[in-house]
Parts: C-alpha cells; sequence; structure tokens
C-alpha cells in the first residue's frame, strides 16, 4: 500500500516514478524466488496449490492446474499440465507463467529442473507441520500481491487448528491409511503425522523413514492400533469399514473404531485441511469415549 501511494504521489507532482522493488520470498527447498512484480500468470502443479492461492484471493492470476484439482469449481475448469509422475512442459510453457508453483514430494525432481533451465521462476513447497500452511499463504500472498487476503487466511486456518486440537490426554496409538493397495501410511515427518499429535493420537508408524512407507499386514498386527483413519470420500465409506472389518483381530476393528475421512481435506496440504484435522479429532475423541 506504501508503495502504491508513493507511485500516486509521483505521478501527480510530474515526478520520476520510483523503481519497483523486487519481490523475494524463500520456498521450501530453500531457495531465493525472485519476481518483478506480483505475478500475474501461475501454474499450480497440485489440488492443494491451487486452493491455496484461490483462498487468498488470487484466483484470476491461476491459469493451469494439475489433475484432480476439483476446488473450487472455477480451478476445475482450467487447463490440465500436470498428472501424478508427469508434467507436461510444453503444454505448461505455452501457457507463459510468470510463476509455477510445485509440490516437492509430489512432482517429478527432473521436470522441475527442467522448468529452472527454461527460466520460468519455480516456488516449492512441501508443509511438514500445520504451521507451515499459513506460512505457505503468506508467501503466496507476497508473491501474487495479495498480502491482506492471505494474512487473512492464515490468521483464519492458525485459529480453527487451535480450536479442534486434543486435550492432552493420553495419546491413542493410531494407524492412518493413505492408500489401500498396497497398504501405505505415513511416517513422522508427514504432514499428517504432525495432525495426529495436534489432536491427541500417536502415529504408530511414525519412525519409519519413508514419507509414506508401505506396510505389510504382520506389521499392523504387531502395531495394533487402537483407532484406524481410513481414507475414503463420501461414496467410499461402507466399502472403507467392510475391508477394515476383514482384520478382526485388530483393536481398533474389534472396537469400531474405524473412522473414513475424505482425501481431498486429509492429504491436501491447504487451507481445507483444517477440515480434515477436525474429522481426525473428532475421530480420536470418540475413541477415547
Amino acid at each position: 500500500m506504501i508503495v502504491c501511494a508513493l507511485v500516486a504521489s509521483a505521478a501527480m507532482l510530474g515526478l520520476p516514478l520510483p523503481a519497483m522493488a523486487a519481490i523475494e520470498v524463500v520456498d521450501d527447498a530453500g531457495r531465493v524466488v525472485r519476481l518483478d512484480r506480483p505475478a500475474q500468470r501461475i501454474i499450480a502443479l497440485s489440488p492443494s496449490l491451487a486452493e491455496s492461492v484461490f483462498a487468498i484471493g488470487a484466483g484470476a492470476t491461476v491459469v493451469g492446474v494439475s489433475s484432480n484439482t476439483d476446488h473450487p469449481a472455477a480451478a476445475a475448469r482450467l487447463p490440465v499440465v500436470a498428472s501424478p509422475g508427469r508434467i507436461d512442459l510444453e503444454r505448461l510453457i505455452a501457457l507463459a507463467p510468470d510463476l509455477v508453483l510445485a509440490w516437492r514430494s509430489g512432482n517429478p525432481a527432473r521436470d522441475l529442473e527442467r522448468l529452472d533451465r527454461a527460466g520460468a521462476p519455480v516456488f516449492v513447497s512441501e508443509p511438514r507441520r500445520l504451521a507451515d500452511i499459513p506460512h505457505l499463504l503468506i508467501r503466496l500472498g507476497v508473491l501474487t500481491g495479495h498480502v491482506a487476503q492471505a494474512d487473512e487466511a492464515a490468521r483464519a486456518f492458525a485459529t480453527e487448528v487451535t480450536r479442534a486440537s486434543g486435550d492432552g490426554a493420553e495419546p491413542v496409538p493410531t494407524f492412518v491409511e493413505v492408500w489401500h493397495a498396497p497398504l501405505l501410511t505415513v511416517s513422522g515427518a508427514h504432514l499428517i503425522s504432525d495432525i495426529l499429535d495436534t489432536c491427541g493420537a500417536r502415529n504408530v508408524f511414525a519412525a519409519l523413514a519413508p514419507l509414506t512407507p508401505r506396510i505389510a499386514r504382520e506389521q499392523l498386527y504387531v502395531a495394533d492400533p487402537h483407532l484406524v483413519i481410513a481414507s475414503g470420500g463420501p461414496a467410499q465409506v461402507r466399502e472403507s469399514r467392510d475391508r477394515w472389518a476383514r482384520m478382526p483381530l485388530l483393536a481398533a476393528v474389534r472396537d469400531d473404531r474405524i473412522a473414513v475421512v475424505d482425501p481431498r481435506l486429509l492429504h491436501r496440504q491447504g487451507p481445507r485441511l483444517v477440515e480434515g484435522v477436525r474429522a481426525v479429532c473428532d475421530a480420536v475423541r470418540a475413541a477415547r469415549g
């Protein structure tokens, strides 16, 4: 706002316009991303990054998205330039972006390196803790010139997470199903594991090294979680619960502590993640009750 006021005053007085300061932010890969002006043509290479840009009021700047981008409706109608494991570089470059938002663990590193070599400004995102989401929104606000809206969205997210948080009781041993065939979960380094901590749960596979490790059924029986957070949209709840019912020796199954949470709310690293936090925290409280 101060820069805009200085420019307006200089123009009215007939003075030379001051040089606009370059925009600089540090991304999650530790690199400095520099823009000469707020981004006007953005490509978001994950659904959560598209949702984040729309959430700070900069949706009109998004010109390309990745597959599975379905929120908000305006984002779902944009050209798709990426899918899991692949970026269509030719189509992306044809859209002439002045900023590309990438997902570090979800986009191929080789394609991101090619974008760098092509001279496209790339901001790499990789939230690992809930506190990283407000920080992401604020940096996107700087890059797009929507600082006030981003600050508001960041504050709202942090406030809602605090409201949903657990009460400090004994942690509930919990297993998170990222996918069922093969059976995938999350390690302690994953953002979802931080959600478990926030809600008063204990990730039974937190010590594993991979970010999303593959789990054998025998490992699951040894860990014997008291709560399972299964993955499934509203139409897959029955299917998911029936699948888990085939393991009746697990404490969580025996005591009917299977919570099915929509992956669009729990797996995406954007502002709607707060809804996933509420769902997990509600499941933890129910497991204690």
